[in-house]
């Protein structure tokens, strides 16, 4: 996952201030306001873009995207962006002839199960055992860690073809939309909110 930091043009800033006679308190108040209202408005276009391109409902996808703004000292918003893979269990699954439907994903020769431990309705599929292997190491190499797992996978006790529960990936679509969507929403709203703040002060 990338970091994108993005820095306001203070220039600009000065000018759209200037405009109004706005005071260092009247600019510093609107500064605030206008980074918390662009922080919201960027989750909104995020939303709307990774559903729109994943097929993965909006309520989903809340959860994935939080906000949040700092005011006292630093004029700071941030917007985290949550890239693990959507289990296909929250995407209102539906089992059909050929496998799974799930929003905008239909997953081949899955199929929906109660899971033993606490009977929670899920998507599995069984998947040859190489794969398996190489999608856990895959992720014990991504977070730095070797599971216990691993360990087994030579033993002929392990099943050829182990069910695996389903995800869907939104890590490329969460980035293409970030460099898209995101980053070209801030430069048309940010100054248009600061604009309608400083607006708003001045006529106090």
């Amino acid at each position: 996952m990338s970091n994108n930091h993005i820095r306001v043009d203070a220039n600009k800033l000065d000018m759209i201030a200037a405009d109004f006679a706005a005071t260092e308190k009247q600019i510093d108040i609107a500064c605030k306001r206008a980074i918390a209202k662009t922080a919201r408005h960027l989750r909104v276009v995020a939303l709307r873009s990774v559903s729109q391109l994943t097929g993965i409902k909006q309520n989903i996808l809340k959860k994935r995207i939080n906000v949040s703004v700092w005011g006292k000292k630093k004029k700071t918003g941030s917007i985290w962006f949550g890239q693990m893979p959507v289990p296909l269990r929250e995407m209102n699954p539906k089992q059909d002839g050929s496998g799974v439907t799930a929003g905008g994903v239909h997953r081949n020769h899955a199929f929906i199960a109660n899971r033993k431990s606490d009977g929670r309705s899920g998507v599995y599929r069984r998947v040859p055992k190489r794969l398996y292997v190489e999608k856990v190491f895959h992720e014990s190499e991504a977070y730095g860690r070797i599971s216990r797992l691993q360990l087994g996978f030579s033993d002929s006790s392990f099943p050829q073809y182990p069910i695996v529960p389903q995800y869907e990936s939104i890590d490329r679509i969460m980035e293409y939309v970030i460099q898209a969507d995101v980053l070209k929403a801030f430069e048309n709203k940010f100054y248009t909110f600061f604009e309608r703040e400083i607006r708003w002060e001045s006529k106090k």
